[in-house]
């Protein structure tokens, strides 16, 4: 890995090095782009590109491509450096500004391990050409770790987005019949607004770049060549309705409200446990949908789709069995697990991807991963009956079956989930395996935990249908049965392996 990385690394230097020879002045030692922000901020260019389409790894509407630019710069969660607060704001403001691209700091490194930059700290790409490349570059040492080798992978695609950043780098024009994406061509009607616009920036025109960018906009939005204009506006739309916030916000009142039912005994605290539960379902349906209207198949193939496809099997299955049974106490214990779930998939990132690896186009994953989750929403039934029997003494309850009554969920559910999770986890799967890898079995980490979860969710049935096992060791073999399952969603996180495309 090391030569692959490190060839990389030189000619990345080398390009970017070559790509800042034209702005060799030194920068002001503390730049100040705070009012330059505020401008590009207060002029507001943005709407009229709604209608564009960028293309990166994948061609995207404008507001998705800023986004995606905004979050590569600043990682997960991190706001400081020159970047300001205001997506829109950075990204044209690195369009149009080459002293804020090249100088301001809007690269964050956050793992410390690349020589010449300490932990958590801001780098412009100035600093990337004369202070970090040249120390990576005399310290190729640090390369057996590949841990350092992945985070200066980062770095250099964080810095090549910013060096996209230019009308003459940036994809705005599809290519003829399928062709290649390519930059405004000089002297065409586009390249002269886009010149229009960054004149007017320099002026400190809002007006003039107000009347460029909708000029440019409509020039773009005209051609041949797009995607389906019915996807832009989809992605667009699921962008701004923030339908999975919207989920998980009312994953976490029906949690509330289920809690509120149990410490008050208030039937309609119930009822709204299970509307904000039904709301959010429907609402994350809609997003799975669309998503996968948008990219082109279905949300499978990453940690963010799987962990987010699991949360919304969960929900499912609570319903389902509330709907037959009306044990409010489901809730009680499935609701904080799917929200949590919902927390769990944000850590991961969200970006669709542009175009998949071979092994993940096709419909055995598909089935593979999908049967894999409803398995595991019915298994999350059976843990909450399971968990629930345990402290369930023999007193009368208004809130909770008998413990014969427990049982009977608890088994039904196992039962439920068990052909579902042996269908998608281990048959879809080893079908799927032997057309990605040419092998049904290679006893990947994934694989492995999964075999377990099959194994303990088999053992369950076996002892609790031939041996009338219902006592508390049946009880903790459910709970298992679901505790094994979720931990087989991070084995290749843990252990890596063949299940290790992305994240």
């Amino acid at each position: 890995m090391m030569p692959k990385v490190v060839g990389v690394m030189v000619l990345a230097w080398a390009v970017s090095a070559s790509a800042g020879a034209v702005a060799s002045a030194a920068p002001p030692s503390t730049p100040d782009y705070t009012a330059r922000l505020a401008f590009v901020a207060g002029t507001a260019l943005s709407p009229y590109f709604d209608d564009v389409a960028v293309k990166t790894d994948r061609p995207m509407p404008w507001a998705s491509f800023v986004a995606g630019r905004y979050e590569t710069w600043k990682g997960m969660g991190r706001k400081g450096g020159d970047l300001g607060r205001n997506a829109d704001a950075a990204v044209w403001l690195a369009l149009l500004d080459e002293d804020y691209r090249r100088n301001g700091r809007l690269i964050f490194e956050r793992g410390g391990k690349v020589p010449g930059i300490p932990r958590d700290r801001w780098i412009s790409l100035r600093e990337l050409e004369t202070e970090v490349m040249p120390a990576v570059i005399h310290a190729p040492e640090a390369f057996d770790d590949p841990k350092t080798a992945g985070e200066v992978e980062d770095l250099l695609r964080r810095a090549g987005a910013l060096h996209e950043l230019s009308w003459d780098a940036l994809l705005l024009e599809p290519g003829a019949a399928g062709g290649a994406w390519r930059p405004l061509p000089p002297g065409t009607a586009a390249a002269r607004e886009a010149a229009a616009l960054t004149a007017a920036y320099r002026a400190r025109d809002a007006r003039a770049g107000r009347g460029a960018a909708s000029k440019l906009g409509r020039l773009l939005a005209a051609q041949a060549g797009y995607p389906p204009r019915t996807r832009l506006t989809l992605e667009l739309w699921l962008r701004r309705s923030r339908l999975f916030n919207v989920a998980f916000g009312l994953y976490v009142a029906s949690a509330l409200s289920f809690f509120g039912w149990s410490a008050f005994r208030k039937k309609a605290l119930a009822v709204a446990g299970v509307g904000g539960a039904a709301a959010g379902w429907v609402a994350m349906t809609a997003g799975i949908v669309v998503r996968s209207i948008v990219a082109g198949y279905w949300p499978t193939t990453g940690m963010y789709e799987y962990v987010t496809l699991l949360a919304w099997a969960v929900v499912l299955f609570f319903l389902l069995f509330y709907a037959r049974t009306r044990q409010a106490f489901l809730g009680v214990i499935v609701m904080p697990v799917a929200f949590i779930l919902v927390v769990v998939a944000s850590l991961f990132p969200r970006d669709i991807e542009g175009q998949l690896v071979p092994a993940l186009q096709s419909w055995w994953l598909t089935i593979h991963v999908t049967l894999a989750c409803l398995g595991e929403g019915a298994f999350a039934i059976a843990f909450a009956a399971a968990l629930a029997r345990i402290f369930r003494d023999d007193a009368k309850s208004s809130r909770l079956p008998s413990r014969a009554g427990l049982a009977v969920l608890e088994y039904r559910a196992v039962a439920l989930g068990y052909p579902l999770f042996t269908v998608g986890a281990l048959i879809a799967g080893a079908i799927w395996a032997q057309k990605a890898w040419s092998a049904w079995w290679s006893w990947d980490p994934k694989e492995t935990a999964s075999l377990v979860v099959f194994l303990v969710a088999t053992a369950y049935l076996h002892v609790r249908t031939l041996r009338g096992w219902r006592d508390a060791g049946a009880d903790i073999v459910a709970i298992l049965i679901f505790v094994t399952a979720v931990l087989t969603l991070f084995a290749n996180k843990i252990f890596g392996g063949l299940h290790s495309y992305g994240v």
